[in-house]
């Protein structure tokens, strides 16, 4: 079926006393039909189910062992034959019942006198699905989703990476007429919130579906993770980083021996403060029609001008490990995965969260004309 979603909201204005203005909005989304994808040309995984190694999801069997029908060129045309070694996808879209989204926001503005006015507002938001990311193909819904369990033709039910948890917007105005006639306004705008969802993962394909999407099962200690020789990196070392990240970070610290959750974890709350002025230099009519010009002047981020540590934004270091014997493993077998720590700039990663080195992170400015008539 197509997707199908009820959606509900609700708003509600009041005048509350001391001249403020109150403000209540909600909306609640629920998927009565969602869409999931699976690989149908893909065999039935199997529990990884090694002794003394707690990670247990499903895994595919190695290369092409993977696929039901397999591809073998014969003169110079790819025909399916169970002797071969090519591989294809066959998507099929089904339906699932879950998926949520909901929020709440909060708002209170007060004119507080004739040159002044504020605003502060606050949204609550949280949301689940079984997947999202960039695609614009059926496949994607397959093949973009980060999973825990292993069998990718088992859709996930998680959190989405498409709301901010928590955001707060405030602005303050001031209004004045410094050259007769001509309208003066300066604006400070204000937008925190933490900066969205995110998954920790390992950088490349533990169960064997030919994806790199999967979630990170995160050790109670030592003893679950064997580490091994990452150029010049010693077992050791890697394992002594490894856990003073885990510790260092509040989400790894309270799932130790869980998996991680497709975009469980989130991001920093960041502060960013704009900043507007604009002067109008010309007010009058041309003809009957009314005529403005105003110069105007933003400095975005002026937190950031300020002091070079305010308003920065962080990405995450989310690939933390690679397998480095993937295709060694057997399901029900000896042999336990070892693993790399991941790398930034030739050093372990060292953090969770680092700043983006952007124009996302610094302050800018612009100026301009603005010319109106109505």
């Amino acid at each position: 079926k197509f997707p199908q979603q009820w959606k509900s909201s609700l708003g509600l204005d009041a005048k509350l006393p001391l001249g403020f203005i109150g403000t209540v909005e909600m909306i609640y989304g629920k998927d009565l039909n969602a869409v999931v994808a699976r690989n149908a040309n893909l065999v039935t995984p199997q529990a990884l189910n090694v002794a003394g190694y707690p990670d247990n999801r499903m895994i595919f069997p190695a290369s092409s062992g993977r696929y039901i029908n397999k591809l073998k060129n014969i003169n110079g045309n790819n025909v399916i034959d169970p002797t071969g070694t090519g591989s294809f996808d066959a998507i099929v879209m089904d339906n699932a019942k879950g998926g949520h989204y909901f929020s709440t926001s909060f708002q209170l503005t007060k004119p507080f006198s004739k040159n002044w006015e504020t605003s502060l507002a606050y949204t609550i938001s949280n949301a689940k699905n079984f997947g999202d990311q960039s695609g614009d193909q059926i496949i994607n819904l397959w093949s973009l989703p980060y999973q825990s369990n292993g069998n990718s033709n088992v859709a996930e039910l998680s959190y989405t990476s498409n709301v901010i948890p928590h955001s707060v917007v405030g602005s303050i105005t001031h209004k004045a007429e410094w050259i007769k006639g001509l309208k003066t306004s300066m604006t400070l705008f204000y937008q925190g919130g933490s900066q969205g969802r995110f998954s920790y993962i390992y950088s490349n394909d533990f169960n064997r579906d030919n994806q790199n999407n999967d979630l990170l099962y995160i050790p109670r200690d030592a003893s679950e993770i064997t580490f091994v020789q990452n150029g010049a990196f010693t077992p050791a070392q890697q394992s002594d980083a490894f856990f003073k990240l885990i510790e260092s970070d509040s989400y790894l610290r309270s799932h130790k021996g869980q998996y991680a959750e497709r975009n469980g974890a989130v991001s920093p709350w960041r502060h960013q403060f704009d900043f507007r002025f604009a002067q109008d230099i010309y007010a009058g009519k041309i003809g009957n029609v009314k005529n403005s010009l105003q110069l105007f002047f933003d400095i975005f981020n002026v937190g950031n001008l300020i002091n070079s540590k305010w308003g920065t934004y962080s990405i995450p270091n989310n690939a933390l490990l690679s397998v480095s014997n993937a295709n060694a493993l057997v399901a029900g077998g000896n042999v336990k995965p070892t693993f790399r720590m991941n790398t930034i700039n030739n050093e372990l990663i060292s953090e969770t969260n680092r700043i983006n080195t952007s124009i996302t992170s610094t302050y800018y400015m612009q100026f301009g004309l603005k010319y109106s008539f109505n």
